[in-house]
């Protein structure tokens, strides 16, 4: 199985300089997928310094309400780590994440939406993806 035929990869939040702003990433849209996965990549957190990721859902991308139990929370001394969401069959069509930066100043390195359960494949994957490459890999005792 080719996992990036299988899946949609889009950037829905940039990275973000040091500082304490609590700003909404872009909202996927669902038709057509399962579930999906947030990826969000925590630079440095300073001091005191706490952040955490939630997801939110809307019927209409416009009015957003939060989903219970979808949060993840780090704190100082968890620089350069990831926070890993994922909302399985949401109610509503559009799902997007809130980060939250309180306390101290923290960098952030930008949440990466990761769709799956795709009814139709191949996906297509954002316009912000670079390159999206299958290799084959078959070992010399195969050959």
């Amino acid at each position: 199985m080719n996992l990036s035929k299988n899946v949609k990869v889009t950037l829905v939040q940039a990275p973000l300089a040091d500082g304490q702003t609590d700003p909404d990433s872009s909202a996927v849209d669902m038709q057509g997928f399962e579930g999906v996965m947030f990826v969000g990549i925590v630079g440095t957190v300073t001091g005191s310094g706490t952040a955490s990721l939630k997801a939110a859902q809307s019927s209409d991308n416009s009015s957003f309400s939060d989903l219970s139990g979808v949060v993840a929370t780090g704190s100082a001394g968890g620089s350069d780590k990831f926070f890993v969401l994922d909302v399985y069959r949401p109610l509503d069509r559009y799902v997007r994440t809130t980060l939250t930066r309180a306390v101290a100043n923290s960098i952030y390195g930008g949440t990466i939406a990761i769709q799956y359960g795709a009814h139709k494949r191949p996906t297509v994957h954002d316009a912000a993806t670079l390159a999206a490459a299958a290799i084959l890999g078959i070992s010399p005792s195969e050959t």
